[in-house]
C-alpha cells in the first residue's frame, strides 16, 4: 500500500442531541490558530420536509455530499460532523422496510469501499471516529427543546453506536458536561493523532 501524505481525517459521531454541531464548532476554534493545523470542516445540509424525513432520501442526499466534499490539503486536518456510519446506524433502528434497510446498508460498503480505494492509492489516510455520548435520558431532553419533540428510538440508536466504538476502537466522549469539557478531551485526542500522524 503507499504511504499517504493526506490529511488527517475525523469524524464526529453520535446519536441526535449528542452535541455533534457545537463540538465542531469549538473544534473549528481550537485548530484555526497558530499553534495547530488548519481545519477543514465538514458539515451534511439537511433535505428540506417532508424529504428530510424519508431515511432512503437522506442517505442518498448525504452520501452524494460526502462525495462532493472538498478534501483536504497536506497538512489540515478534516473534521467531519458524522460520515458514512451514520447511515449504518439510521438503517439498523429506523425500522425501514428490509428493502430499504438492504439498500442503506449497500450504499454504505460501496462508500467504504469507494474510500478504502483511495486510501490504498495514497491519497488519503484512513478515516479516525469519535463517538460522543450521553445518556438517553439527555438526549431526549436536548431533542425536546431543540425541537419540540422527542427523536424516535434514541435508545437504539445510542446502543448501536455504542457498539460500533466498541467493536472498531473508537474513543468516546462523553458530552454530559459543559461543551467546553468535552471539546478539550477531543482536541486532545485529536492533538495525539496529529503527532502520531506526524511521526509516521
Amino acid at each position: 500500500m503507499p504511504r499517504s501524505n493526506g490529511p488527517l481525517m475525523v469524524a464526529i459521531e453520535g446519536p441526535d442531541g449528542v452535541g455533534k454541531g457545537l463540538m465542531v464548532v469549538h473544534l473549528r476554534s481550537a485548530f484555526n490558530t497558530t499553534f495547530r493545523p488548519q481545519a477543514r470542516i465538514f458539515h451534511h445540509n439537511s433535505m428540506p420536509k417532508p424529504f428530510c424525513d424519508d431515511p432512503w432520501r437522506s442517505a442518498v442526499n448525504f452520501a452524494a455530499q460526502r462525495a462532493a466534499a472538498t478534501m483536504p490539503r497536506k497538512g489540515e486536518v478534516f473534521i467531519a460532523d458524522r460520515w458514512f456510519w451514520s447511515t449504518r446506524v439510521e438503517a439498523l433502528t429506523r425500522g425501514v422496510p428490509d428493502a430499504t434497510q438492504n439498500a442503506m446498508l449497500a450504499l454504505v460498503v460501496a462508500e467504504r469501499a469507494e474510500y478504502d480505494g483511495r486510501v490504498a492509492r495514497g491519497e488519503l489516510r484512513p478515516m479516525r471516529t469519535i463517538l460522543l455520548d450521553a445518556p438517553t435520558k439527555v438526549l431526549e431532553a436536548r431533542t425536546t427543546q431543540r425541537d419540540g419533540k422527542v427523536h424516535p428510538n434514541l435508545a437504539a440508536i445510542r446502543s448501536e453506536y455504542l457498539s460500533l466504538a466498541k467493536n472498531l476502537g473508537w474513543p468516546v466522549v462523553s458530552t454530559d458536561c459543559p461543551i467546553e469539557e468535552a471539546a478539550a478531551k477531543v482536541t486532545k485526542i485529536i492533538d495525539e493523532w496529529v503527532s502520531e500522524e506526524s511521526d509516521s
